[in-house]
């Protein structure tokens, strides 16, 4: 460097130098001029705005501004505009005068001494205020990164990298730096070419190059140009995720022994983190994972995954990820408030002083301890209750053949979130969107498939080679399905198409559109039909969508229905009431008010939940959030008592709602958690049904800030739907409470005693006894019994004791057994559904199997915000034999399950007094399996200040001889078995779930497969089952009937 006065400046004490040039031959001698001169050099990119330029230069007071010729009078323009830069260094100009005697600038000059907590460089990085942010590094931070580099690579004179980093990404920092220290070679490529992938491709074989760092996106293009890249021996890839299909495309590209590595590393935290060693194709480190790790710890780096309170999580549990140890920056250039937010003292730190960096990244460890990263905190994407993820959708367009590059974002359409889809295509002709979505709708759920596909003939790119998602046109949505586009024909459609619409949230909806093409599923489709009935005034059947799924057929499918109209259905509206005499319960509330006469002082019905609070507690309005809970919904105050022989409900008046606490805190903390551990397990007791409440509550304070919720409602006033409304509306109550605003819930139409009086009147009449003659023809010679293998006889009397079981399945699977539902119009519980038939029937050895399953039964709007007991139970009956194959069964379990939900209305209770089945106190009337597809939205309770954690409830009760859950996500499809503990043992479970999978895989791999050829052996099978031939052993003794 010549002999320039540097300096400092009141905004930076530190001696600050700006270098503002092309990523080429000149970064290098301007980086190690500049650190030489006893300075910080701070990389500027060309191309940005002069406005930003200035921006940076006056944020770090710079006084030096280094360059080269091509930007000279861009340098004087800032020179000009910036106070305090007051020195333009041309390296052009100063390399044309020639080196001195000894090869360097001036004979004498020697590097200028350091102190290592010195900046090194400044890097700016985008803010979320609009203002870049100056990221400053300090030598401590730089120079154990560099020594880390040299030796984790192995670097040294041998090294000929190929250089594609940009200055001004920290990553181009490391490629430049250790490099010269490792006495490598540097190729740059020539001005023209610089950022051409298909041209630096070619260099690695024409130049020898064996070393290249780089974005995932640039290398993805180099390995696409068909060049010789098998001299690579390093590569080393970082600033994008990366998965197992890119690395798979990689590997084909690339050398049998190149070795890729996946690095990881916010800028704060000096350039890399963790890395990840995935070896080469010879020698595959990657195993069988789902996702490519970012690894472990790189130099002097800590990493630790924390909860909201900054405490550490288990393994497999996803939480933030921070970073610790000396490679931690000081913070942000002249940005005290936002480096006190995001630098954070060190409490696991060996040495006073130490901080964390809190990344915003969400990470977990994996069973090997490596790091794996899961996205953004602020940006994890959430659709329709629905957590989605991108990189899923993203790696199956780029499996389409003609697909190139495919990013996917949510963006607002119209006042709505909806996936959205960026794609460039490998022969420039495009792909058509309808072909793009039947490829998708093959593999994903219709949740996952983008609203709209934007085509672009490249992918733009930041200045640091990543996809710059920024630069991403904005969409327009002019329409989601996948018809012919033609509008409504009639009012009626016009009418029809604006509810498609509203529920499905998009612009509009041609009258060929499908309904379930368009995104709709179960829920949406309850939802739908509760408008249309709302709209119409008839008795639209859930069935009739999936007939009738286009706006023009459920136009016609109405009209017919108009013509053949019975007596309209009574208005479900508020009716009076008599305090004295009381009102009737609902068929569900009588059947479990028999129960509890038959069995007083079960906990069967039971619905308990144990919830761990985390920080500052209000609790007045936790307590003012309770009682206006029950204040607002008369189900919550309600009693049960006999009147004439007939039972009755009495609603109380509004009151405050006790909230019993329990102070742990003088106890030691070991004793705590025992003693918390035996509240809870203590806390599940019957109710009364004539006294009430039949809700209770109780907290137990643990620490200052730390307690536990216990709350308990009964059945008879609750179901699975209501469960979900509770939460939502407590946290809406407390939240507004604690910020002192007034309740946000809209007022009820209905109450949960003018339901039960509705129902009452609807099942009368015509309408009843054409629902009955349908059960009548379905269940009245129904098989008693599904008599599966067991270790034990049979009780005589159910005593509800219950065992757990649970089997984690790949999410893929869940995926693609929705893909073959879709193919065939059917949904996920049908197909999983018709799969458990097949293994009852094998496992019973009967053909003839009956399932019992939930419904909703909200297919009213007036009802949808109601908490009360509405779950119906449906009896689907199905016969398993004459060799038909998968399908075929499926398709035999959809029509079986479409006529159940047209003959809904009838109460199972109600059923029951009509058929009259056999009543056998051992065992449930009509079945003894449930199905039971966990598809409402998941439930969370939003607690302001608070973090919220679930805890495992007590041990459930077995309603049945074997309850089936299954719940897919992005996650996992989970499958979870509650059977009658008096009867199975738990390995014989854990076989039937191994069976229940293996032929879940076995259907979609071939769903033409006649059922009978399907195999249910598993491993350790004859390990795990009882011999056959075993007698089986006494049964227990009975208490008297």
């Amino acid at each position: 460097m010549p002999r320039t006065p540097i300096g400092s400046s009141p905004r930076s004490p530190e001696r600050l130098v700006g270098l503002l040039v092309d990523p080429g031959p000149h970064v290098l001698p301007g980086m190690l001029g500049i650190l030489e001169a006893g300075a910080g050099f701070v990389p500027l990119d060309p191309r940005h705005p002069e406005e930003r330029l200035a921006f940076a230069l006056a944020d770090c007071g710079v006084r030096v501004l280094v360059t080269e010729a091509a930007y000279r009078p861009a340098a004087e323009r800032l020179r000009q505009r910036v106070a305090g830069l007051e020195h333009v260094v041309d390296l052009d100009a100063l390399f044309a005068d020639g080196p001195g005697p000894d090869g360097a600038g001036d004979a004498g000059d020697q590097p200028a001494a350091v102190d290592p907590d010195q900046l090194a460089y400044v890097i700016f990085t985008s803010g979320s205020t609009g203002q870049p942010k100056g990221v400053g590094i300090s030598h401590r931070n730089l120079a154990p990164m560099l020594a880390w580099g040299l030796a984790y690579f192995r670097l040294g004179a041998h090294s000929r990298v190929l250089q594609t980093l940009s200055p001004w990404f920290d990553f181009g920092v490391f490629e430049q730096l250790t490099t010269a220290l490792a006495g490598g070679t540097l190729y740059v490529l020539p001005a023209a070419e610089r950022g051409d992938p298909l041209r630096a491709a070619a260099a690695v074989a024409a130049e020898g190059l064996n070393t290249v760092h780089a974005t995932p996106t640039y290398v993805r293009e180099m390995a696409r140009a068909g060049a010789d890249l098998s001299g690579v021996e390093i590569l080393h890839l970082g600033g994008e995720a990366l998965s197992p299909e890119q690395i798979a495309e990689l590997w084909a590209a690339f050398g049998e022994r190149t070795v890729i590595y996946n690095g990881y590393g916010p800028t704060e935290t000096t350039i890399n983190t963790t890395i990840f060693n995935l070896g080469s194709r010879a020698e595959p480190r990657l195993g069988n994972r789902a996702s490519v790790p970012i690894g472990r710890p790189s130099a002097d780096h800590r990493v630790y995954v924390l909860d909201r309170h900054g405490r550490p999580l288990p393994q497999g549990v996803p939480g933030e990820l921070y970073v610790g140890g000396p490679l931690v920056c000081r913070g942000y250039l002249g940005r005290p408030a936002l480096t006190a937010e995001r630098f954070l003292p060190d409490p696991f730190g060996e040495h006073p002083g130490g901080r964390l960096y809190r990344t915003g990244d969400r990470v977990r460890f994996d069973a090997g301890g490596e790091l794996i990263f899961l996205g953004r905190l602020d940006h994890q994407v959430k659709l329709r209750g629905l957590r989605i993820e991108l990189g899923e959708i993203e790696a199956l367009l780029r499996r389409h053949p003609r697909v190139a590059e495919a990013v996917v974002q949510v963006r607002s359409l119209n006042g709505d979130a909806q996936l959205v889809a960026w794609l460039t295509s490998r022969d420039g002709e495009g792909v058509a969107d309808g072909e793009l979505r039947s490829f998708l709708a093959e593999q994903l759920p219709a949740y996952m498939v983008p609203s709209a596909f934007v085509h672009l003939p490249q992918m733009p790119t930041s200045s640091t080679g990543k996809i710059d998602l920024r630069a991403l046109p904005e969409p327009r949505l002019e329409r989601t399905g996948a018809g012919d586009g033609k509008a409504a024909a009639s009012p009626r459609e016009e009418a029809i198409a604006r509810l498609w619409a509203e529920t499905l949230r998009c612009e509009r909806v041609g009258r060929h559109d499908d309904f379930f093409a368009l995104g709709g599923h179960s829920l949406l489709a309850a939802h739908l039909v509760a408008r249309l009935r709302q709209e119409t005034g008839l008795e639209i059947p859930l069935r009739k969508l999936f007939e009738a799924p286009t706006v023009a057929a459920m136009a016609a499918e109405i009209e017919r229905l108009e013509e053949a109209a019975e007596a309209p259905v009574p208005p479900l509206e508020p009716v009076p009431r008599d305090d004295a005499a009381g009102m009737p319960l609902s068929f569900a509330q009588e059947r479990l008010w028999i129960l509890d006469r038959l069995e007083p002082g079960t906990t069967a019905y039971n619905m308990p939940a144990a919830l761990r609070l985390r920080g500052e507690l209000d609790l007045p309005s936790l307590g003012r959030a309770i009682t206006a809970l029950a204040g607002r919904h008369q189900s919550l105050r309600t009693t049960f008592a006999s009147r004439a022989g007939r039972p009755r409900q009495f609603v109380r008046p509004p009151a405050p709602v006790a909230l019993p606490a329990v102070d742990l805190r003088p106890l030691p903390a070991a004793r705590r958690q025992r003693v918390a551990a035996g509240l809870i397990d203590g806390f599940v007791r019957p109710f009364d049904l004539a006294r009430g409440p039949l809700i209770r509550f109780r907290l137990v304070r643990l620490d200052d800030g730390e307690h536990l919720l216990l709350f308990d409602v009964h059945h008879i006033v609750c179901d699975g739907w209501s469960y979900g409304l509770l939460t939502r509306e407590l946290a809406a109550l407390y939240n507004a409470f604690r910020a002192g605003r007034p309740s946000p819930l809209r007022p009820l139409p209905v109450q949960y005693p003018d339901y039960a009086a509705w129902q009452r009147r609807f099942v009368s009449g015509a309408r009843r006894q054409r629902q009955l003659d349908y059960w009548h023809r379905q269940l009245g010679d129904s098989p008693a019994r599904l008599e599966l293998p067991a270790d034990r006889p049979r009780a005589a009397i159910h005593r509800f004791r219950g065992g757990q079981r649970q089997l984690r399945l790949p999410a893929a699977l869940g995926t693609r057994l929705e893909a073959l539902g879709q193919q065939h119009g059917m949904t996920l519980f049908m197909v999983m559904l018709a799969a458990l038939k097949v293994l009852l029937s094998r496992l019973a050895g009967q053909d003839d199997v009956a399932v019992g399953t939930p419904i909703a039964n909200r297919d009213r709007a007036a009802v949808l915000e109601l908490i009360g007991i509405l779950l119906n139970t449906l009896v689907l009956r199905t016969d398993v034999g004459g060799g038909p194959t998968f399908v075929e069964l499926a398709e035999r379990v959809q029509r079986v399950a479409l006529d159940a939900y047209a003959h809904q209305d009838v109460p199972f209770e109600h059923l029951l007094d009509v058929l009259q089945p056999e009543r056998d106190l051992s065992r449930t009337p009509l079945f003894q399996v449930f199905f039971n597809m966990l598809n409402l939205p998941p439930v969370e309770l939003d607690l302001s200040g608070l973090a919220v954690e679930p805890l495992s409830a007590p041990e459930q009760p077995a309603k049945f001889d074997l309850t089936i859950y299954a719940k897919h996500d992005d996650d996992a499809l989970q499958l979870t078995a509650t059977y009658n503990a008096d009867l199975f043992d738990a390995e014989r479970i854990d076989e039937l779930l191994a069976q229940y999978a293996g032929l879940l895989e076995q259907v979609v791999a071939d769903p033409l497969r006649p059922i009978a050829d399907y195999d249910l052996r598993t491993a350790g099978a004859e390990r795990r089952l009882p011999d056959p031939r075993r007698p089986l052993p006494p049964a227990p003794p009975q208490p008297p009937v």
